[in-house]
This record gives C-alpha cells, structure tokens and sequence, in this order.
C-alpha cells in the first residue's frame, strides 16, 4: 500500500507490540499510511480480533492472501476468531475479486464444518474431525465493502462492489448458510 508523498506510519505496531493484545476485540485501520508488512505484523500481533475495519487502501493482494485460510497452518493463519470484516473502499485497483471471493470462500467454508450440536450422527463427527484437524477459524459472519473515501478510486471500487455481490459462490453461501455480504451502493 502506498499512499502519494506520504511517510509510512508505523505507530500503531510499535503500541501493539508494547500492550498486550489478548483483551483487542475490535480493530479498526483506516486513514492511516501504514506499509503492507505493518498491516501484517498488527495482524499477527492481534490473534483475537473479531471485528475488523480496514481502509481499502491497505487491503491488497498480499493483505487478502495473509487473511486466506490455509487449513492445517496455524502459525501462517492471521485472525482466527473473526467475525465481521469491513474494508472501507475496497476496489479492483488493489486486490481482484477472485482473490478476495478465494479468502472469504477460505473461511466461509467452515460455517458447514463447525459442528452445531443438532447432528450426533456419522455427518457431524466427520464435521467435527475436519474443523479440528484443519483448525479451523471461528465462523465468519459477515464482510461488508463501504463506500470508499478515496475520490480518484470510485470506478475501482464499484466494480468491485458490482462483481462481489454477483459472485455465484458468495451467493451460494448466503443462500445456505448465515454468512452475509452487505455493500454500500456509490
């Protein structure tokens, strides 16, 4: 992430470090010149994290491919716990939309996996040992794209909008599962 003629701020890592983060439920990173790799390490710092907020402008292809689910790699995984994902002015410019239908497929998939007490059948202890044996995040629930505060990136950010919401994969979670996708309309 570059922001034009900025210096990169790297504050918020450098508080994060000298706190303890156990207690940090909700994140929010937004207006500030932060480098991809400050975004990354506040990540890794933050593994409770359940609310996230991030300026589009910082959520590239390496941030998305940080945040994709990769099961079995639990010291790779960033935010295992979280729920609700906005990215302020999420755009095209910065990240394709198949990277990010990928990373919220990669956490999404798990909402069939946690087992929900309703099944003690074979169908809910293959469940089971899937969710345990890739260790699996907590149930994502929601991502949400608002609208950008980047005015030279509205075209990017409503492409992005128009594409996600008609992903037939997102759909298809929607449909079955509680998982929702909510997008501001430019």
């Amino acid at each position: 992430m570059n922001y034009d003629n900025q210096k990169e701020w790297d504050h918020v890592e450098t508080f994060l470090k000298r706190t303890s983060t156990s207690q940090l439920l909700r994140l929010y990173l937004e207006g500030l010149p932060l480098s991809v790799e400050s975004v990354e390490e506040i990540l890794r710092i933050s593994p409770h994290v359940e609310d996230l907020r991030l300026d589009g402008r910082m959520f590239d292809s390496y941030i998305v491919s940080r945040l994709t689910w990769i099961p079995g790699d639990e010291d790779s995984n960033l935010l295992p716990k979280l729920k609700f994902f906005i990215i302020v002015g999420c755009s095209t410019t910065y990240v394709s939309v198949e990277e990010l239908v990928h990373m919220v497929y990669s956490r999404a998939r798990y909402t069939f996996l946690i087992p929900n007490g309703e099944d003690n059948g074979w169908v809910g202890q293959l469940q089971s040992e899937q969710w345990n044996e890739d260790n699996g995040p907590n149930d994502i629930a929601m991502i949400y794209l608002a609208n950008t505060t980047d005015m030279y990136d509205v075209d990017g950010c409503s492409q992005m909008q128009d594409e996600l919401s008609s992903n037939p994969i997102l759909k298809w979670f929607m449909d079955e599962t509680s998982f929702r996708v909510v997008v501001d309309s430019l």
